[in-house]
């Protein structure tokens, strides 16, 4: 005849599950979480990122007696005063006055053609003589996804979550062993 099995001899207890299977569990528990806030995170930064590119290739042209209006106040251009690109984005200003026109340290001379390409992100006031402030906020912001933005919520996050499952799970399987049977009422 064969022996009854005991099942609560079955379990393992958890003094006996050796300590490398331990480890591997905790970083089984802190990679999946990590990949589940990165996944979360990337969905949040798509769909608050659509649609916010910048203007993508913009042309200013300049015309004859444009430099008096700009020095009377009239925005004749017009040119806001915060400008939004996007990095590659171009700007060409394309000058058919009689003067020269500056945008920062860049200059188009008189019925010649600049273009400036957006390559740095960066917020910026320039001096100009195509406003009549006399000077513009240039924004130029990473185009794309910049996936840096959720590199910390996805660490730290990701991280501890795997660790709060690691212990819920541990405590779990603690309280799985069926060694409680002093409570039970026969």
């Amino acid at each position: 005849m064969t022996e009854p099995i005991d099942i609560h001899t079955m379990s393992q207890e958890p003094s006996q599950i050796p300590a490398w299977r331990r480890l591997l569990e905790l970083c089984v528990f802190v990679a999946l979480s990590t990949l589940v806030v990165f996944v979360l995170s990337a969905i949040g930064l798509v769909l608050y990122t659509q649609g916010t590119a910048g203007t993508g290739d913009v042309t200013v042209v300049i015309p004859v007696g444009s430099s008096e209006l700009i020095t009377d106040g009239e925005n004749v251009l017009d040119v806001p005063p915060v400008w939004t690109f996007s990095t590659d984005d171009t700007l060409t200003l394309d000058n058919r006055d009689l003067v020269a026109h500056t945008l920062g340290d860049q200059s188009v001379a008189a019925n010649q053609s600049l273009v400036i390409v957006m390559d740095l992100p960066s917020d910026r006031d320039l001096p100009t003589t195509l406003h009549p402030l006399g000077v513009v906020t240039v924004n130029v912001e990473p185009s794309g996804y910049d996936f840096s933005l959720i590199a910390y919520p996805t660490f730290a996050f990701g991280i501890s979550v795997g660790i709060i499952v690691y212990v819920g799970f541990s405590i779990a399987r603690a309280m799985g062993r069926h060694d409680d049977e002093d409570w039970v009422d026969r």
